[in-house]
C-alpha cells in the first residue's frame, strides 16, 4: 500500500510540471593535471605535510630545485658568512618565515620555449593573500623549480637577491 501510495504521489508531483535538472558543472580542460603543476603542487605538499623539528615545522623541496638553483643556494651560507646583512632571511616559497596555508590554486603560463614554464600560487598565509610565480624548466625528464618570484607590491626575485649579493 505504502509503494502504491508515493508512486501516485510521485506520479501527481511529475504531472505538476517538469523538475529541471540540476546544471552540471561544464567539463573543462584544467592545466592542473598538467606535469609542471603536479611538479608545483609537490612543492607545495612539503608545506602542507611539513617535517617536525625542535625549532618548530620545517618544509624542504631541495629537491624540486633546478641544478642552477640548487647550486645557488650552495652557495648561499659561504656567501652569507661574509655579508654584514642577511642574503635571503625568508621562504620565499611562501613569502614568509611561518606559515598556515589555505586555498591554495596553481595557474600555468606557457611561454615560447616548451622546456620552460611558469605555474603562480595563489593562496592565503595566515589569511593574507599570496601570489608566487615558480618559474620551471625541464631537466633530467621532469619540471624542476629555476626561481621564484613573487607578484604584487612587495615583489621579489630570488635569483635577483643571489646575485645582488654576489651569490654565484
Amino acid at each position: 500500500m505504502r509503494f502504491v501510495f508515493a508512486l501516485a504521489l510521485g506520479l501527481a508531483l511529475a504531472a505538476c510540471g517538469p523538475t529541471p535538472a540540476p546544471t552540471p558543472p561544464p567539463v573543462v580542460a584544467t592545466q592542473q593535471d598538467s606535469p609542471a603543476i603536479a611538479a608545483v603542487r609537490a612543492v607545495f605538499a612539503a608545506y602542507l605535510n611539513p617535517t617536525p623539528s625542535p625549532l618548530g615545522p620545517s618544509a624542504d623541496w631541495t629537491g624540486f630545485r633546478s641544478k642552477e638553483l640548487a647550486a645557488l643556494y650552495a652557495a648561499l651560507p659561504a656567501r652569507q658568512m661574509s655579508s654584514e646583512e642577511p642574503i635571503l632571511d625568508f621562504d620565499p616559497v611562501i613569502g614568509g618565515q611561518d606559515w598556515e596555508l589555505a586555498e591554495l590554486a596553481y595557474a600555468e603560463t606557457k611561454g615560447a620555449d616548451p622546456n620552460k614554464t611558469t605555474v603562480t600560487a595563489t593562496f592565503k598565509n595566515f589569511g593574507e593573500p599570496r601570489a608566487i610565480a615558480l618559474d620551471l624548466v625541464q631537466q633530467d625528464g621532469a619540471w624542476k623549480v629555476d626561481n621564484v618570484r613573487s607578484v604584487g607590491a612587495d615583489a621579489y626575485d630570488v635569483r635577483a637577491i643571489f646575485t645582488a649579493a654576489g651569490v654565484r
